[in-house]
C-alpha cells in the first residue's frame, strides 16, 4: 500500500506501507509507511496496533504483575517491546484506583512522577489517562515538572 503524506524528491514511492486491523476489533488499526522496508513497516504497524489496543481496552488489574524483565522506572520508552503491556497495566490501574495516579503508581511499584513521565512519553497513553479521569469527573492530569 502506498501512503499519502508530504512529497518531495526523497519520497518513498514504493508500496511498502502497512495497515493492520485487529480481526476482533476492526475499528482499531496500526499504520506505518515510514520505511522503504516492508518488514520494518509491518513491525512498526504491529507495535502501533498493540499500543492503540492497550489504550482503548480496559481489563481488571491482575493480582500479581507478570514476571517480565521490566525496565528501570525511567526507561520505558515508546520503542521498548514491553511498552504496550506497561501502558495497558498503567491505565488499568488508573481506572481501578478511581483516577488516582499515586495509587496507580503504587500498584505498579513506581513513583508517581515516574508513572506520569512514562505515560506522558506516549501521546495515546496520556490521552487515554485524561479520558479515564474525565469520565470520573476529575480534572486533567498535569504533566510532570509543570
Amino acid at each position: 500500500m502506498q501512503l499519502g503524506g508530504p512529497g518531495g524528491q526523497h519520497r518513498n514511492r514504493v508500496k511498502t506501507g502497512v495497515r493492520l486491523r485487529h480481526p476482533r476489533w476492526p475499528d482499531f488499526e496500526g499504520v506505518s509507511g515510514e520505511s522503504r522496508d516492508g518488514g520494518r513497516n509491518l513491525l512498526a504497524a504491529a507495535r502501533q496496533l498493540r499500543l492503540v489496543l492497550a489504550c482503548a481496552l480496559r481489563f481488571p488489574f491482575p493480582e500479581e504483575l507478570p514476571a517480565l524483565p521490566w525496565p528501570a522506572a525511567s526507561a520505558i520508552s515508546p520503542d521498548h517491546p514491553l511498552a504496550p503491556l506497561w501502558v495497558s497495566l498503567a491505565l488499568d490501574a488508573l481506572a481501578e484506583e478511581n483516577g488516582s495516579p499515586a495509587a496507580a503508581a503504587a500498584r505498579l511499584g513506581r513513583s508517581t512522577s515516574s508513572y506520569l513521565r512514562n505515560l506522558r512519553a506516549q501521546k495515546l497513553a496520556w490521552a487515554a489517562a485524561q479520558k479515564i479521569r474525565a469520565a470520573l469527573g476529575l480534572p486533567p492530569l498535569k504533566a510532570p515538572g509543570c
